[in-house]
């Protein structure tokens, strides 16, 4: 095909593949939407000056040095993986296995909720008591529960006072991943943006060995918005190539 065109104008599937730290090993490739894939290949420049009396100040040699290929995209599909990248962070499994919480102590403090020292809590045997295992109190009337962030609340001037009460209930078992966030500061891809330009139909393939990326921006959790995943970093020359990335056309 002709490489002839009056205009780019590029759509494309993006490609990633993330390098596992502990292994070194390259995951497969995920589909991903991206709003945005941009390359910058900035340059140093370099001049020789004339210091004669015609030409004073102006470049008689000029050269520019090449710098580190500059990368950024923005993810417009999530996972906990891509939100990893966002908040710098790992994925990890999260367990939790069954079992019973059984009279432990928690200090409460009225008009305040406190920790009581387990997640993901099954309300079913539920129990909340005086230190000396006397009066039972009243869940939603003497206190109440946030199950999911394990806490305790008592209201002021209620049946309970401030100190240890005994709390009895449940865990559920649950398995699950977790982010571990503010961890990992730097992630190595392969991308590949299988690309076409619509002016002319013409295919496109970029293909970028080594990747190294890192969070771009803070992200807000209640913004109220379909997040996206800013990312940036720099493509770098991997073993056996010769250049950060390969702009290949295909007929």
């Amino acid at each position: 095909m002709s490489n002839e065109t009056n205009g780019l104008l590029f759509a494309g599937d993006l490609l990633v593949s993330i390098k596992n730290p502990a292994t070194g090993v390259f995951s497969g490739y995920q589909a991903l939407h991206a709003d945005k894939f941009e390359i910058k290949t900035p340059s140093d420049q370099m001049q020789k000056i004339s210091k004669g009396r015609e030409t004073f100040g102006q470049s008689w040699l000029t050269y520019y040095t090449g710098k580190p290929a500059e990368f950024s995209c923005t993810l417009d599909e999530l996972s906990r993986e891509t939100l990893a990248l966002q908040l710098s962070g790992e994925v990890t499994t999260l367990n939790q296995t069954v079992g019973a919480i059984t009279a432990i102590d928690v200090t409460v403090v009225p008009g305040m909720w406190v920790d009581i020292g387990f997640e993901n809590l099954d309300l079913a045997a539920l129990s909340v008591t005086h230190s000396s295992g006397t009066p039972v109190y009243v869940k939603d009337v003497d206190y109440k529960v946030n199950e999911r962030a394990g806490m305790i609340y008592v209201p002021v001037g209620g049946t309970i006072v401030a100190g240890i009460v005994k709390f009895t209930a449940g865990k559920k078992a649950a398995t699950g991943q977790q982010v571990l966030g503010g961890k990992r500061f730097s992630t190595v891809m392969k991308v590949k943006l299988d690309g076409i330009n619509l002016i002319n139909r013409e295919n496109m393939l970029l293909v970028a060995q080594q990747v190294t990326v890192s969070s771009e921006d803070a992200f807000d959790f209640l913004s109220g918005k379909l997040n996206s995943i800013p990312l940036k970093g720099v493509m770098e020359v991997a073993a056996g190539y010769d250049s950060p990335f390969q702009l290949k056309y295909y007929g």
